[in-house]
């Protein structure tokens, strides 16, 4: 309930007696190539890893309390896995493909907290959101003299995967699951919602009045 209460969450939330250095360095790395790629000429590209971690929030200082340290968002996503284990011990990332399996299978490819990657928000969504969008359909589609691969269904896709990460509370027991079948993705995360259902839907139903209006999504893409 306390939890609930923080219209603006509590990303911002200070562990304390973390630093910098219980952060993945490669991890961040791979961030801020992308940052820097996207925004070449951005102030922040000359910033030290500690005072660009400040910048985006990963880590805060309360100057009241005089603490400063990695942020609850800093840690889960670029945290070194045996940290997050240990913060957040009752959450378990995990992604199942179950396409064409064999009597004795369950899955047919995975992604989990296995000791095989850092596994951090960061990393677990660029590993598995290629794996998601494999063998979605391109139509053939020309923008400013240059073939357009990102579709409608790619933008849903990563839309689905962020809010399930965003929306998800990682200090209750449960697991970031993605299911991959045939012809159905399955998004689940732990936590309530923090509107009532009647809003919810409401929200759902508008969706789905846009999508008749505008055609937006069309069934050719799936």
């Amino acid at each position: 309930m306390i939890r609930d209460a923080s219209e603006d969450g509590n990303d911002g939330t200070i562990i304390e007696n973390y630093t910098i250095k219980d952060l993945d360095e490669d991890t961040i790395k791979r961030y801020r190539n992308r940052f820097s790629s996207r925004t070449p000429g951005h102030p922040w590209n000359a910033l030290s890893n500690e005072d660009f971690m400040e910048m985006i929030g990963g880590i805060n200082e309360d100057r009241r309390k005089g603490i400063k340290g990695i942020t609850t968002a800093g840690m889960l996503m670029f945290g070194k896995g045996v940290h997050i284990r240990n913060l957040f011990d009752k959450i378990n990332l995990d992604y199942r493909e179950e396409i064409d399996l064999t009597i004795n299978q369950r899955w047919s490819d995975r992604v989990t907290i296995d000791g095989t990657w850092e596994h951090n928000l960061y990393n677990f969504y660029f590993i598995v959101i290629n794996k998601l969008i494999t063998n979605i359909k391109i139509p053939f589609t020309i923008e400013e003299l240059e073939r357009k691969d990102d579709t409608l269904v790619h933008q849903a896709i990563r839309g689905a995967f962020v809010n399930q990460i965003i929306h998800a509370d990682f200090n209750v027991q449960g697991t970031l699951k993605i299911i991959k079948t045939r012809d159905n993705l399955e998004f689940a995360n732990p936590g309530s919602l923090k509107i009532d259902l009647e809003s919810f839907f409401k929200i759902v139903d508008g969706i789905h009045v846009a999508r008749k209006l505008f055609g937006r999504v069309k069934k050719d893409f799936w």
